[in-house]
């Protein structure tokens, strides 16, 4: 098989690192039959005009599972501080995409392509988008791009590739009516799974950095009890249009744990970071300047808000959060320190 073991992972380098990925790789994924089967995928842009944007395209609506929906999510964080969080149901019968290539579509909204080039088309109520993310340096993935928990005979598949470590975006964005003209830089990612998510994980800690010409990837993800809290630790750094280094060897840890505005969930506003393999090293420092998203997974499943509040004060409360965050750090590139002081 082509998947991976939990912990199994043979970093590449030079050219073997800077490959890309196959077109297939990011197309529809062959669990689709499965029960427990999900896949989405993920753009996100830093505009130059201050719009910040999450697209996404996911099957089946991950919030609400038992629905047969897909789910399209278009969020926008305007300039001026306003949070227009959409996630918008469809019926599964709108959902399509090609096991060939990236060739997705919820009803209207598509997205479409393969290295170097991508087009995103979104539209709902009053905002809409048009843009093109072209990449900056090869796409990637985690070995394989799949991890194998549990028996080898019946696996639970976890799958994520990053097509888009680096791009470069230009198009339009339609906000509250108002058409822009787009430019920045964006990130486009993949996930897919023959399982429902918690029953594999735990929780992860991901995120991104873009400071001149380094891009860096990094994430701990977590594995449920059942797989003795396994950490799985990826780290990737690029430097222009060349990828420098992958690794799954590092530490992570998290501090300062607040309750949040919304009293969802407590969440860490300090996490930190060391790594090291081969002739590279560095470690990174983080903490949160804004909260950007809090999605309570309770509340966005439909159920009441009386149930919500009892449940959370017995149990933890499911939640996302994405976040900006303030930063330091160093890395070591065979020899040359790089300063990542924001």
């Amino acid at each position: 098989e082509e998947w991976q073991r939990i912990d199994e992972f043979e970093r590449r380098i030079g050219e073997d690192l800077n490959r890309g990925i196959p077109p297939k790789a990011d197309a529809q994924h062959p669990y689709a039959s499965k029960r427990n089967y999900f896949e989405w995928w993920y753009f996100d842009a830093d505009l130059e005009d201050g719009h910040h944007l999450l697209l996404e395209l996911q099957v089946p609506n991950l919030l609400r599972p038992w629905k047969k929906q897909c789910c399209v999510l278009f969020h926008i964080n305007t300039p001026d501080g306003e949070k227009l969080l959409n996630f918008v149901p469809f019926p599964r019968s709108e959902f399509r995409a090609s096991n060939e290539t990236c060739d997705v579509a919820i009803a209207h909204n598509t997205i479409k392509g393969e290295y170097p080039e991508y087009r995103v088309k979104f539209t709902h109520q009053d905002h809409a988008c048009d843009l093109t993310f072209r990449n900056l340096c090869p796409g990637w993935g985690r070995g394989s791009g799949e991890i194998c928990f549990g028996d080898p005979s019946r696996p639970h598949i976890f799958g994520w590739v990053v097509p888009q470590p680096r791009a470069e975006v230009s198009g339009t964005l339609t906000v509250n009516g108002v058409t822009h003209e787009a430019r920045g830089k964006g990130y486009h990612d993949h996930n897919w799974a023959n399982c429902a998510m918690p029953s594999v994980l735990s929780h992860w800690h991901w995120g991104r950095l873009v400071m001149g010409e380094i891009t860096m990837i990094f994430a701990d993800v977590v594995a449920r009890a059942g797989y003795g809290h396994r950490h799985i630790p990826i780290f990737f750094i690029a430097r222009g249009d060349r990828i420098l280094f992958e690794s799954g060897k590092g530490a992570f840890q998290v501090s300062d744990y607040v309750m949040d505005d919304q009293g969802v969930q407590v969440y860490p506003r300090k996490l930190s970071c060391q790594f090291g393999e081969g002739d590279i090293s560095g470690w990174m420092e983080f903490e949160v300047r804004e909260v950007v998203e809090v999605t309570d997974g309770l509340a966005q499943m439909g159920f009441p808000s009386p149930l919500v509040s009892l449940i959370g004060k017995t149990l933890a409360r499911p939640a996302y959060y994405r976040f900006f965050s303030d930063f330091k750090g160093e890395l070591d590139l065979a020899g040359e320190k790089v300063s990542l002081d924001e």
